[in-house]
């Protein structure tokens, strides 16, 4: 086995998310692993990759299987990391990872004498993809295949090989690897067809292509916890809101500006009825139409019993946040009347702009 460590440098994560404003660093660990194929019977582990924080610094760090007999020793090494911390984060990994390797640890134990405790239930399991796929259609994502979320986050490496190929990178490295030893027992056999140190070159070669590729994959971890702001933006999490008007073409709006809690690092531009949203870094910008009109209050639903009241509108969220005015009692929309009840109360507010956020932001 061979460890592969490196210190992430704050030049790539000052452009991110603080993982600290949702997580002690301390007790949160990111991982992917790379198989030699998708049966956890037929194919084994051969690269873990963790992003996890150390000594006030973020780490990746690599559990390599150098020589394709290591895949105990890495996953008993894994195993006794992640059991002194909390939470651990990944991309599907509750459908792929955590039961592939929950799979080669019950095989190794029963076909060796490895005794690899499986410590999964230890920590919480948080699966990006999960976090992300409410928010496909707001953020305009044609699919949530990790590369396409990334692409989205700012990510735009382009990979030599993909997850698939580099099977065959590994693959191709053990076979030379394992040639050495042939070479060694049998020098004059082979010293005039290839020279050791062109082999030792070539496993290099190839070593790196996949060590890249998952150390890549690890960074890209970094980047895709920027979906955890999104999450608190969609569920209305702030710190202040300040409300203005705009008059635009005679048309005028409602501005809610929204400090955030969390810095946000990617652009969102998000339409709903007629409103929209744009947010990036610590600021989000709600513009909501404003319509002049006559509409009613009715009571109990009924249509003989009402006020009338004129003034100017806004639409509510679908769970309306204070008196529903209609044209007629069972239209679904409803407005809110835009008056000094309402602008001079930062609870409601408050509650319009989360309910406002999670629709534009959490639908199908």
């Amino acid at each position: 086995m061979q460890i592969i460590d490196e210190i992430v440098g704050k030049n790539i994560l000052d452009k991110l998310c603080r993982i600290e404003d949702f997580y002690a660093p301390e007790d949160f660990v990111m991982f992917d692993i790379e198989t030699t194929g998708l049966s956890a019977e037929r194919a084994f582990i051969y690269l873990i990759g963790i992003n996890h924080y150390k000594d006030g610094e973020w780490h990746i760090t690599l559990y390599f299987n150098d020589d394709g007999i290591s895949e105990s020793e890495i996953l008993e090494n894994f195993m006794d990391f992640i059991k002194s911390k909390k939470v651990l984060a990944h991309f599907n990994g509750d459908n792929f990872d955590i039961p592939f390797v929950s799979k080669r640890i019950d095989i190794l134990n029963m076909k060796s004498s490895a005794a690899i405790a499986n410590n999964f239930h230890l920590l919480e399991s948080v699966d990006l993809l999960k976090i992300v796929r409410p928010y496909k259609n707001s953020l305009g994502l044609p699919n949530i295949r990790q590369k396409t979320v990334e692409r989205y986050l700012g990510i735009n490496r382009i990979d030599m090989y993909d997850g698939g190929q580099m099977i065959g990178v590994y693959l191709n490295y053990l076979s030379l690897f394992k040639s050495l030893d042939r070479y060694d027992l049998d020098p004059e056999r082979y010293r005039d067809l290839v020279r050791r140190e062109d082999i030792e070159q070539k496993i290099e070669d190839q070593k790196s292509l996949f060590i890249q590729h998952n150390r890549d994959d690890m960074e890209g971890m970094f980047h895709l916890t920027s979906i955890l702001a999104v999450r608190a933006l969609s569920r209305g999490e702030n710190e202040s809101i300040k409300c203005s008007f705009e008059e635009v073409s005679g048309r005028l709006n409602l501005i809610m500006n929204a400090h955030l809690k969390y810095r946000l690092p990617v652009h969102i531009d998000s339409p709903f009825k007629g409103a929209s949203l744009l947010a990036e870094d610590y600021d989000a910008y709600l513009r909501i139409p404003v319509q002049m009109d006559t509409l009613r209050y009715y009571y109990g639903g009924t249509k003989k019993s009402f006020s009338e009241k004129s003034g100017f509108f806004i639409k509510q969220p679908k769970e309306s946040v204070t008196a529903e005015y209609k044209e007629a009692p069972k239209d679904k929309e409803s407005y809110l009347l835009l008056d000094d009840q309402f602008l001079g109360n930062e609870e409601l507010i408050q509650k319009y702009f989360k309910g406002m956020m999670y629709h534009m932001l959490y639908w199908k």
